[in-house]
This record gives structure tokens, C-alpha cells and sequence, in this order.
């Protein structure tokens, strides 16, 4: 995906290991650059997904069919 290998070549992100359901989808994790690059002391500053989002199950479930789009 173009906007995870453009957050890799910035540094901003990182990879994390691989989930174990079926896929094994890389898991990415922030660095300390984008904490910087953001003005963060931490990543407890960012939202959360609760804060901004009005139903997480329905934003879920949208992803999820998103991404099902996408490797169908």
C-alpha cells in the first residue's frame, strides 16, 4: 500500500511482527520519529479510536469490507 510505504520511508512507522489469524498480516507499530514529527511526549496524546469515530462497530465493519474489496 502506497500511504504504509510512504509512512516507512519517512520513518514514521515501523514493522511490528505479524498477526497470527489467517493472512498473517504485518502489524505496524509509530516510532519515535513520528512522535517528534507530531509534537507528541506520547502516543497516549492521540485520540482515540472511540473519540473519533461515532460507531466503532459500524467503522469496523466498513474497513473490514474495504479490505475484503481489496484481496477479493
Amino acid at each position: 500500500d502506497s500511504a504504509v510505504a510512504g509512512l516507512m520511508e519517512r520513518g514514521l512507522i515501523t514493522e511490528a511482527g505479524r498477526d497470527d489469524g489467517a493472512g498473517g498480516a504485518i502489524k505496524y507499530r509509530t516510532t519515535a520519529m513520528f512522535e517528534r514529527v507530531f509534537g507528541l511526549q506520547s502516543l497516549s496524546q492521540l485520540p482515540r479510536l472511540d473519540d473519533v469515530a461515532g460507531d466503532v462497530d459500524d467503522l469496523r465493519e466498513r474497513l473490514h469490507a474495504v479490505a475484503g474489496q481489496r484481496t477479493a
